[in-house]
């Protein structure tokens, strides 16, 4: 149980706390990041499939008969709904919708991989 927390939970909750982090911050601190229009959709689902990623590693382990992709879809997604909800108070910063879809896609690609490539490494 201990290694389950320090190399599966530790690095989830840090995770999570790094996103809350870089949505605190206003809007002209990140400006110089951007180079081209559109590319915080691309941010947002590299960010969230690494989220589903560290969510299916958690787990997998212990689902009590939950399906793991479906609730890491789920848990990936109210995060992000979290996330941009918190983002609505930022200065300079605004809540969108089309985020939350690219955070749902960014876990649920992330999960739907990560089940396929751990059965296939079961199996050879």
């Amino acid at each position: 149980m201990r290694n389950y927390i320090i190399f599966r939970l530790v690095p989830l909750l840090f995770y999570c706390g790094l996103i809350f982090f870089f949505s605190s911050l206003e809007a002209e601190k990140l400006r110089p990041f951007f180079f081209f229009p559109g590319e915080d959709k691309i941010i947002h689902l590299l960010e969230y499939a690494l989220l589903g990623l560290l969510l299916m590693r958690c787990l997998v382990p212990w689902r009590g008969g939950v399906p793991a992709k479906g609730l890491s879809m789920f848990l990936g997604t109210l995060h992000g709904i979290g996330d941009e909800f918190h983002q609505s108070f930022v200065p300079g910063r605004e809540s969108d919708i089309n985020d939350i879809l690219m955070d749902f896609l960014g876990a649920a690609l992330a999960s739907l991989l990560y089940e396929k490539f751990r059965k296939r490494s079961r199996h050879a």
